[in-house]
């Protein structure tokens, strides 16, 4: 019985250096997202606050269109509760030509706790203040790694928005194949007739 024992001691020492799985949800809706039922009142937003102390998660990230006031304050609220919650913004992007013709949808996560001006520092200058955000404004005359690099130097990062509706970036990959990949390189080049055939291809 004894390299049994030895065996099991190994096994539990082993314990530390594996992975180790939480329920986590990095896309999700508050009150204050333009898409959410409408209308929305104030005890619309503490509802859903109280919903989120009792739900089964160890991680949210709260990514609304295009604001985040929202997300910040439930960031710091529920800072001791059992949930950590992430500040995070779902963006309207509209790519550069040839494909200006159709939005993508990103998301921006950053770090608990972040502020509400600690996460809109990567917004240009002609996208209004939260306060006056409808949630249907768009970032556009920006290449996608550009604002990909911006994100990351204000501590977020990016995933790719259910990536496979027609808001969704596997769109361009699905019709485009390799191609696709050549329009979000900086450094690519296209003639005319390429950029006006992929323009009509995508339109809205």
């Amino acid at each position: 019985m004894a390299v049994y024992t030895d065996l099991l001691k190994a096994i539990e020492g082993l314990k530390g250096n594996v992975a180790s799985f939480r329920r986590v949800v990095l896309h999700a809706h508050s009150p204050d997202s333009y898409d959410y039922q409408q209308p929305v009142s104030e005890n619309d937003k503490l509802l859903f606050e109280e919903g989120i102390r009792s739900i089964n998660l160890d991680m949210l990230a709260i990514t609304d269109h295009m604001k985040c006031d929202f997300s910040c304050h439930l960031s710091k609220t529920l800072a001791s509760s059992n949930i950590h919650i992430l500040p995070g913004i779902e963006i309207n992007f509209r790519p550069s030509p040839p494909l200006n013709t159709f939005k993508l949808h990103i998301i921006a996560i950053f770090p608990e706790n972040h502020s509400l001006e600690q996460v809109c520092r990567f917004m240009p200058s002609y996208i209004p203040d939260e306060r006056n955000r409808k949630g249907d404004e768009e970032i556009s005359n920006i290449a996608l790694p550009s604002l990909i690099k911006c994100i990351h130097n204000n501590d977020g990062i990016c995933i790719a928005a259910h990536v496979d509706t027609d808001r969704g970036i596997r769109k361009v990959f699905r019709q485009l194949g390799r191609d696709g990949i050549v329009l979000f390189n900086p450094n690519a080049s296209l003639t005319k007739e390429e950029e006006k055939q992929i323009s009509e291809q995508f339109k809205d």
